[in-house]
């Protein structure tokens, strides 16, 4: 069986600079979205598309936490209705 590092290296996975883990892009697309039809947030055109596969990293306990409904509701209010659908 591979290891994560080895499979890593076997694809060329590079770290996500945002999200963590790994990834790789293996197409965009030659089509381009003019930068006036996109939000002010994004400096020029952008592809119209794009595939970029992911190793994520593994669920980590360390980093989980739990709250009751009730302390998020108290907490994020206008999180309502997601709160709601989201938990029970």
């Amino acid at each position: 069986m591979l290891t994560v590092e080895a499979l890593r290296a076997l694809l060329e996975l590079t770290p996500h600079p945002v999200e963590g883990g790994y990834f790789v892009e293996t197409y965009r697309s030659a089509e381009q979205v003019a930068a006036d039809a996109l939000p002010s947030r994004y400096a020029g055109a952008r592809a119209a598309g794009g595939d970029a596969p992911a190793l994520a990293p593994g669920f980590d306990y360390t980093d989980h936490e739990t709250a009751r409904r009730a302390d998020l509701l108290a907490t994020h209010p206008t999180a309502r209705n997601l709160i709601a659908a989201l938990t029970h």
